[in-house]
């Protein structure tokens, strides 16, 4: 077992316990992933869909076939991503039934690169209507994913499961993979307020839809939050405050503003909010009210018992 993947499982153990969130980048670039590590990016996820983004490219682009979806996750790793990844754990996408080289094989090929996980993508639950269609005629199938994962895990990778639904949170947990990146769908930002708010309730309320179907199996993977209209850090709070994620992850959304210190800074600015606050569970507090202090929580305590008093 490599370093890595040693490091990789020690920050899961810290994560059931710790009051901050792991966070992973997603990067299409190696300077994007420096500043990201910079930015106190815990692990990196490296997926073809980064090479799309950087060029500016829809990241629908990385379910074509441009290109064999596994061989542009190895070049983004081996030319761009690993040069910089120094001692950060990284996690490399895989396209399940690739017809050009057996599955085993890449496996091999990633683990003497020193890969500490493996995860499920291009994610076919990002994709519906008749492409879903095709793709499941050539074989791509989330069952074809969830195979490939557990053949994964038999190699001593940490595995994580892309889902976008509580039926497939529930199979991929049961499954045993290690951990669940929860996808309510492509990066959305929008700039009015109120349309931001719905699709932030829309996109808690889907999470713990998958939270729960993940519950009823037993299992207890870490669980990240991926996708939607949290694209700010304190999106992150209202996130936390009102799920039991363990951390979040992103790609667009650290590379909207494509400036090196900027990318540092929102890194370090997500990686700085508290998944709770000290003595509260994720279900209490104050609503908007943020801290943590011992003064504060005086404070909550406080407007608690003088509430029902006119």
């Amino acid at each position: 077992m490599n370093d890595k993947i040693v490091l990789l499982q020690s920050l899961f153990r810290e994560a059931r316990t710790n009051r901050f969130p792991l966070v992973f980048a997603i990067p299409g670039s190696g300077q994007i992933a420096r500043h990201a590590i910079e930015g106190g990016a815990h692990f990196l996820m490296v997926l073809n869909v980064g090479l799309y983004r950087v060029a500016g490219v829809n990241p629908l682009a990385s379910f074509m076939p441009y290109g064999n979806a596994n061989d542009q996750t190895e070049n983004l790793l081996h030319t761009q991503i690993l040069p910089r990844a120094k001692n950060v754990p990284v996690v490399a996408g895989i396209l399940a039934n690739d017809p050009t080289l057996p599955v085993q094989t890449r496996f091999r090929k990633l683990r003497d690169l020193g890969i500490a996980g493996i995860t499920n993508w291009p994610c076919v639950g990002l994709i519906d209507g008749s492409f879903r269609d095709a793709l499941a005629q050539e074989g791509f199938t989330f069952e074809d994913e969830r195979e490939m994962l557990s053949e994964a895990k038999k190699f001593g990778f940490v595995t994580f499961g892309f889902v976008t639904s509580p039926q497939d949170a529930h199979v991929m947990a049961v499954s045993g993979v290690d951990a669940l990146v929860l996808n309510v769908g492509w990066t959305h930002e929008t700039h009015d307020i109120y349309e931001k708010n719905d699709r932030i309730q829309y996109a808690i309320a889907n999470i713990n839809k998958m939270i729960d179907a993940v519950r009823t199996t037993g299992k207890n993977p870490i669980l990240f939050y991926f996708g939607g209209s949290v694209t700010l850090p304190e999106d992150t709070a209202e996130l936390y405050r009102r799920t039991n994620v363990h951390g979040f992850g992103g790609g667009s959304v650290f590379e909207r503003i494509p400036i090196a210190k900027l990318i540092t800074n929102t890194v370090k600015q997500f990686c700085s909010v508290p998944r709770y606050t000290e003595g509260l569970s994720p279900d209490e507090g104050m609503g908007e009210l943020v801290g943590a202090s011992p003064a504060m929580l005086k404070i909550y305590k406080l407007i608690e018992k003088v509430a029902p008093s006119p």
